[in-house]
């Protein structure tokens, strides 16, 4: 249909769009209805927007939560490779600040590991504590209680957005 208006191939919307009228208007015959989205298509769409911005949420408070990490325990963004992971999380959440975090045993950074499933937890433990107990710049003890309610917070929000994409996944498949 382009070729008739316009034999140098060009486009521009305003183009397409007189394109588009004149082959409604002069080959409606020849055009087929576009069929409509059933229930079910429009059911998958719904959900499926939802199980993305939850995860973009996530993308956010994860990304608050470093930059939290960065300003008052860079130890801790050391430790955990990954800040929505259901150990990381636990642990952060137990122990939010940085003499909190050292007190940690092998016994308590295992547990976690092994409730979120991770192979070699003994090992893992090992590097984690040691992460933790390294020696960094302190902020003012009111300051790190300040920044560590805030990662607890942000925690507790991040668990749950993994809580609800989990729950949203299974209703999209």
């Amino acid at each position: 249909y382009r070729e008739r208006q316009s034999v140098s191939g060009a486009k521009s919307d305003a183009a397409d769009a007189h394109m588009l009228a004149d082959m409604v208007r002069t080959d409606s015959h020849q055009l087929r209805q576009v069929a409509g989205d059933s229930d079910q298509a429009e059911a998958v769409k719904v959900v499926g927007r939802a199980h993305k911005t939850l995860i973009w949420e996530r993308t956010r408070h994860v990304q608050r939560l470093r930059n939290a990490l960065r300003e008052y325990f860079p130890a801790a963004l050391a430790a955990f490779e990954d800040l929505a992971a259901a150990d990381a999380l636990e642990l952060l959440a137990k122990a939010p600040d940085p003499d909190a975090a050292a007190r940690l045993t092998i016994t308590q950074i295992t547990a976690a590991l092994k409730r979120a499933r991770r192979h070699h937890a003994g090992e893992k433990a090992k590097v984690i504590q040691a992460a933790l107990r390294t020696e960094q710049l302190r902020q003012p003890a009111t300051v790190t209680a300040a920044y560590a309610a805030t990662v607890r917070a942000q925690t507790a929000v991040i668990a749950a957005l993994n809580a609800q994409i989990t729950t949203m996944a299974s209703q999209v498949d």
